[in-house]
């Protein structure tokens, strides 16, 4: 554990959540007039894993005017919520290469999600999509009681009120351990409501929640949203105190470890970093030419910059924070090798719920 865990930090430990949000973005060629006579007159179909109404589903529509507008497709969204939205996903994968059928969903679940192993290994959803875009990247966060204090240097665990075990097995446990602290999580609660209110009444510490509904029951003032899983500062709450990276909660907790301790569980901490959250992403299938999908990357580039597609989101309550083109793809990979190199641990913790 001691080896992989270094060894991941060593790989990450160069890149940077901020760099790949607002900062370093990569810039697009223009649309080309060969790209756009590929698309001419097609129908681009967004199918959205959820029902009408939620995240996925107003991106979904509020980029597709711009899409329109940067090419000569005709755009329609689709819902396809049945089966839990495998069905959508499965739909999406398994789409005839002629036609342009593209995906809004979480990056961390296709990269998550086992399809099947063989001889050569595990193999996993995201192996059949590429990335067109984000739309925006969210952390997971940790909710709790304003006089929790997680850099107390006399705590050593923490207890968590979630709705399953395994859904929290990065928020909570790999967090955790990279900050130190022995992670324990009461399971069983109904929905982020539940959960807090678990909180309020001193069954857990903390619940791990999305920023969105953990900003949700911090309205009040009762509860406080204590850390973004992020590896640097989260750019709507800049001073909220973050997992990993300089400056962070997991540096700060190490600090005066033996060298070899404190890279293995920094390592940990930017890898729970660099899964944990929602990645609201733009997908299609692997088995669409890889020229056509270099042509819709840059189309949904130019989409996901356009101040249209910006007010028509944020005023339907969705920030944007556009990452695009061969940033967008690096993103992936970087979530990808990070969960297949932490594959041991996760299975290891998973085991130990059974």
């Amino acid at each position: 554990m001691t080896t992989l865990g270094t060894n991941m930090f060593n790989r990450f430990a160069r890149t940077s959540f901020v760099a790949l949000i607002g900062t370093g973005q990569i810039a697009l060629a223009e649309v080309s007039e060969t790209c756009l006579a590929n698309l001419d007159g097609q129908r681009m179909t967004i199918v959205v894993p959820n029902a009408p109404g939620g995240g996925n589903d107003t991106y979904a529509r509020a980029i597709a005017p711009s899409i329109e507008e940067h090419s000569a497709l005709d755009v329609r969204v689709v819902n396809m919520p049945s089966g839990n939205g495998l069905a959508a996903l499965s739909f999406v994968a398994n789409a005839p290469a002629d036609e342009i059928i593209a995906l809004v969903e979480n990056t961390n679940d296709l990269i998550a999600t086992e399809i099947d192993s063989d001889a050569t290994g595990r193999h996993f959803l995201i192996e059949k999509f590429d990335i067109l875009g984000i739309f925006l990247i969210e952390p997971d966060t940790w909710l709790g009681r304003p006089d929790f204090d997680i850099l107390d240097p006399a705590l050593a665990q923490v207890i968590s009120a979630q709705g399953s075990a395994e859904g929290s097995i990065i928020s909570v446990n790999l967090a955790a351990m990279g900050m130190g602290l022995e992670g324990h999580v009461v399971s069983g609660y109904e929905g982020s409501g539940d959960m807090a209110a678990a909180v309020l009444r001193n069954e857990s510490d903390i619940t791990a929640l999305s920023a969105a509904s953990s900003s949700k029951n911090a309205a009040s003032g009762d509860l406080e949203i204590l850390l973004a899983i992020s590896d640097g500062p989260w750019a709507q709450m800049p001073d909220l105190p973050y997992l990993a990276g300089e400056d962070s909660v997991a540096w700060a907790r190490t600090e005066n470890l033996e060298d070899a301790e404190k890279l293995r569980l920094r390592g940990l901490a930017t890898t729970a970093a660099n899964l944990g959250g929602t990645v609201r992403s733009f997908h299609i299938s692997q088995n669409v030419p890889q020229e056509r999908r270099d042509c819709l990357m840059n189309v949904v580039g130019m989409a996901l910059e356009d101040p249209v597609f910006k007010e028509n989101a944020e005023t339907q309550g969705r920030p944007v924070g556009p990452v695009v083109g061969q940033a967008a793809r690096d993103r992936v990979e970087r979530g990808r090798v990070a969960f297949n190199e932490a594959l041991d641990i996760i299975d290891e913790l998973m085991a130990a719920l059974n």
